[in-house]
């Protein structure tokens, strides 16, 4: 017999700010575009720690839109000010 293996093609479909939020939380910069692995990676583990805890907490699809959108924005503005910094 044999099986048929497809991709779904909208099966990672509405994570993109998930993805952004946890590069950027892993260190790296939109301007410069330098960051690790090490970082991502740890922006990853937060961004599933998070995700875990909406899950657990039952957070409607549109609060946890907003958190992620939340974090995204902290997370850029402490690149801002890091990167203004560092230019003094």
């Amino acid at each position: 017999m044999r099986t048929t293996r497809y991709a779904a093609p909208a099966a990672a479909n509405g994570i993109e700010l998930s993805v952004i939020a946890a590069v950027i939380l892993g260190g790296t910069s939109l301007n410069g575009g330098k960051g690790t692995i090490w970082g991502t990676l740890l922006g990853v583990l937060i961004m599933g720690t998070l995700n875990n805890g909406f899950n657990l907490l039952q957070l409607s699809s549109y609060w946890q839109d907003v958190a992620r959108g939340s974090v995204l924005l902290l997370a850029v503005g402490l690149d801002q000010l890091r990167l203004r910094l560092s230019e003094r």
